[in-house]
């Protein structure tokens, strides 16, 4: 039994590769399915009161108001679903508590926040406290960003230019697909993640 463990864990070292590699190999693929979408960035936002999130080269303002009240639906609806979880579930009552915190607190903090506030710096994460989580950088503040990208609710700066328009790539496979976002070259993104395509 001993010798069978051992040859499977030999066969687990040669045959596995880590996730930088995998998703290396994805991104640098040619794929025959590719489409190019011209995003419309916005002209006539409020510049008045803007929180800033920098990617690279790209500098991206969304007005903080509209975040604000995304952040505190959140926290409501966090409280709601918190009430109607059996009070005698001690575990979850304090799971959802400790989330909707989060989401108060990052609320309360845009609505003293000046323009220019970076975004970077709320702390908003699901999960159990960690010291890395609470440096900031928040995945959830980060796909709201993408999405008023997507959406054309966000002022963009390129190198420090303000620009109009960004492209957004589509390359396809059977089973995944890769988005970038980005000015003029691919190799330089605001954003690039990846979607399932379902059967």
């Amino acid at each position: 039994m001993k010798f069978l463990v051992f040859l499977f864990l030999i066969a687990i070292q040669h045959l596995g590769c880590s996730q930088n590699t995998i998703e290396s190999a994805l991104i640098h693929k040619t794929s025959k399915d590719s489409a190019i979408v011209e995003l419309q960035l916005s002209k006539t936002i409020n510049e008045s009161r803007m929180g800033l999130w920098k990617n690279g080269d790209y500098d991206i303002y969304v007005e903080i108001s509209p975040l604000e009240q995304y952040l505190r639906t959140s926290y409501e609806d966090m409280i709601r679903a918190k009430r109607e979880i059996n009070m005698n579930d001690s575990v979850n009552l304090q799971v959802y508590k400790t989330f909707a915190q989060r989401y108060l607190e990052a609320a309360n903090q845009l609505k003293e926040a000046q323009n220019g506030f970076d975004l970077r710096g709320l702390v908003l994460y699901i999960g159990n406290g960690n010291e890395e989580q609470k440096k900031g950088n928040s995945s959830i503040i980060d796909g709201y960003i993408k999405e008023s990208v997507m959406k054309g609710d966000a002022a963009v700066f390129y190198k420090g230019e303000r620009i109009y328009t960004l492209k957004r790539r589509t390359d396809a496979d059977l089973s995944m697909s890769i988005i970038r976002i980005y000015k003029d070259h691919i190799d330089n993104c605001a954003y690039t993640y990846f979607g399932y395509i379902n059967w």
